[in-house]
């Protein structure tokens, strides 16, 4: 089974979610840390990065998901708790 950018940057953004770093700045602005430069942040909504990988490629990049995965996450803890 081969794996696309896809797939990778999807697996990647799991990784991101589960920091202990991974912290909420203001309502829908996170700072995410990088996984390949230590000590490293980046200020990250849904939809934009300030990663080098956003500015170049101008796409998701897996802090981005990684925003969306944790939305996800809230949203189905919340509905849970009902």
């Amino acid at each position: 089974m081969s794996y696309t950018p896809v797939d990778r940057n999807r697996s990647a953004a799991m990784m991101v979610t589960t920091s202990p770093e991974f912290v909420e700045i203001t309502p829908g602005h996170f700072l995410v840390p990088s996984s390949s430069a230590d000590g490293a942040f980046y200020v990250t909504t849904s939809t934009t990065c300030t990663c080098p990988d956003h500015s170049r490629r101008q796409n998701l990049c897996k802090h981005s998901r990684a925003v969306q995965i944790r939305a996800l996450m809230t949203t189905f803890e919340r509905e849970d708790a009902f």
